[in-house]
């Protein structure tokens, strides 16, 4: 009789630890927002779920994953498990900035779910601030979505919102090596106003990463919501003591020429020397345009033309120091 009962609270006893082991979508109370910053730590949790494309509510009992990252750091550390999606289906997780299709998304990783339904995927990703330029959003959008569905170079190429995990709440990063330059279309204003031109809600936009010092400025540009086939320069732009036209001392730093998807790249490495050039300019720090090719002569390093609705200008004023 002692040998049954210890065989029946053995079974039972290990019927228990099977159900520990389940999957289980956490329980969320809304009263305070599951996630977030670990205390004072530079850790942080999101949590993401599949939600009702209708109505954007979480789906009851549906997949769910959590993300641990870190908030700030030279690049963006995380580790995402994703649970009770379709067994061998490919997901990549990303960053979505709106509006669709997402132009200038960042793909974070990508997994294959396995057969207990579980994705895991950990990258260290060079992401640079989160969210990124061009971004209306206050915080970072992170889904997981189908592999298939997303072209990494750029945008979204499909929608199935209903096998997707989508964030519970915004994230933000703060990229702590790398120096980035948003540029923005913007509403011109009379020149005798001296209040900055307002950015064009939804308009064109370009993200640079360079170096903040060395033997020569080097830079990547990536701009987006252009005009296809049109030629574009990247140019420093110096002010001078009442701005006179055409402004002399421009330095042309590359160009190129807008795809199909109304996208332009630019890299370079250019002997600028300071920038801002304190001998010419009158700025603490250095104007970053992107200038249609055909408005900028730089063989004479001067303006020939000004068509301000079709340029991208500085977020803010940057500073270079030639070593």
């Amino acid at each position: 009789m002692k040998k049954y009962l210890i065989l029946v609270l053995t079974v039972l006893l290990i019927g228990a630890l099977m159900v520990g082991c389940t999957s289980v979508t956490p329980e969320i109370d809304l009263s305070r927002k599951p996630g977030g910053p670990a205390g004072s730590s530079n850790i942080a949790h999101l949590y993401l779920y599949e939600k009702d494309s209708v109505t954007w509510e979480i789906v009851e009992g549906g997949a769910w994953g959590k993300m641990k990252y870190n908030q700030s750091g030279s690049t963006f550390d995380f580790v995402f498990n994703g649970h009770d999606l379709d067994a061998g289906v490919d997901y990549t997780l990303i960053y979505y900035p709106d509006p669709w299709p997402g132009t200038g998304l960042i793909c974070l990783g990508s997994g294959t779910v396995n057969e207990e339904g579980d994705v895991h995927i950990a990258e260290s990703v060079n992401t640079g601030d989160l969210p990124a330029c061009g971004d209306p959003n206050i915080g970072a959008k992170i889904w997981l979505v189908l592999s298939d569905d997303v072209d990494c170079d750029n945008k979204m190429t499909g929608w199935n919102p209903t096998e997707y995990l989508f964030e519970y709440d915004f994230i933000e990063f703060v990229d702590i090596d790398t120096d980035w330059l948003c540029l923005y279309e913007k509403t011109p204003l009379p020149l005798v106003q001296l209040e900055p031109w307002p950015i064009v809600v939804d308009g064109a936009w370009g993200k640079m990463k360079y170096n903040l010092s060395g033997d020569e400025f080097e830079f990547v540009f990536n701009g987006h919501g252009l005009v296809a086939d049109i030629d574009y320069t990247l140019i420093y732009y110096p002010d001078k003591d009442g701005n006179p036209w055409p402004r002399a001392d421009i330095i042309c730093l590359g160009s190129g020429t807008a795809n199909s998807d109304c996208d332009v790249y630019i890299a370079e490495s250019v002997p600028t020397g300071d920038l801002p050039d304190t001998l010419v300019d009158i700025n603490e720090g250095a104007k970053i345009w992107l200038v249609l090719t055909d408005d900028i002569d730089c063989n004479t390093c001067v303006m020939s033309g000004w068509n301000p609705t079709e340029y991208l200008f500085e977020g803010e004023l940057i500073t270079f120091t030639e070593e």
